[in-house]
């Protein structure tokens, strides 16, 4: 169930990997070598996994609460792109998602429009 829910959270965002590419990448995960390399989606699709399994560790001494979502955004960024983006702190803007003929557009924002 952690496994669909990561590659179906990572569709959204537009990253996309097939339940075979993450389990091979979870049995030996790999650097990306370039901007193009799919490790990169793989990773991305492996850490939405790894934060959901962290969620559940910390539930087990915290009550949901701003401290465990920071703390799996942490994780859900690292390595990835958006990892030089504040993981684990709150935006300071809204972020919205818009579908546009079957793909998703994000639009932010700014902080006093909120």
């Amino acid at each position: 169930l952690q496994r669909w829910e990561a590659l179906r959270s990572s569709s959204l965002e537009g990253t996309y990997a097939t339940p075979q590419e993450l389990l091979l990448f979870e049995l030996e995960p790999t650097d990306p070598r370039s901007a193009r390399d799919p490790a990169n989606a793989w990773r991305e699709v492996w850490n939405h996994g790894r934060a959901l399994s962290v969620g559940l560790e910390l539930l087990q001494e915290l009550p949901i609460c701003n401290r465990l979502i920071r703390e799996m955004h942490k994780v859900l960024l690292s390595g990835v792109r958006g990892e030089d983006k504040r993981p684990g702190e709150f935006r300071n803007g809204q972020v919205q998602s818009v579908q546009h003929d079957g793909s998703f557009h994000h639009r932010t924002s700014k902080q006093g429009d909120v």
